[in-house]
């Protein structure tokens, strides 16, 4: 199925915010994203497996959209839309987003030659 607006129902009205040091590296980053329950399974340019490599940051005061920002270990990221009412779209004239993948406990997501694979949990913002 490819479509760039994928629609998800999101439970919760919070947002929460990732905060890091600025003298934290991409990989710190994603260590600490772990620790926090914010690390987001992910197979980067191909690889060979998913791993916990990647993390998840929710921006913006949940207005009519907010941003969910997917950070890669090495630096890269890729940016989101998350509509009030559900939908997830390109943030930044980025590449479509396909839903390639989708089990009872996950769903996965494909962004160019990036997929990352989302519990329901992590798609429902909370409250810091």
């Amino acid at each position: 199925m490819r479509t760039s607006d994928l629609v998800f129902a999101l439970i919760g009205s919070g947002l929460a915010s990732a905060c890091s040091s600025a003298s934290e590296t991409p990989q710190q980053m994603v260590d600490t994203a772990r620790g926090q329950g914010r690390a987001v399974a992910c197979r980067i340019a191909n690889a060979a497996d998913f791993a916990d490599d990647c993390m998840m940051e929710w921006r913006g005061s949940g207005g009519q959209n907010t941003m969910l920002v997917l950070r890669h270990a090495a630096g890269g990221f890729r940016r989101l839309l998350v509509s009030s009412d559900g939908i997830i779209g390109q943030a930044d004239g980025a590449e479509p987003i396909t839903l390639t993948g989708q089990k009872r406990e996950w769903m996965e997501l494909t962004i160019g030659e990036d997929q990352y694979r989302l519990t329901a949990a992590q798609l429902r913002p909370t409250a810091p």
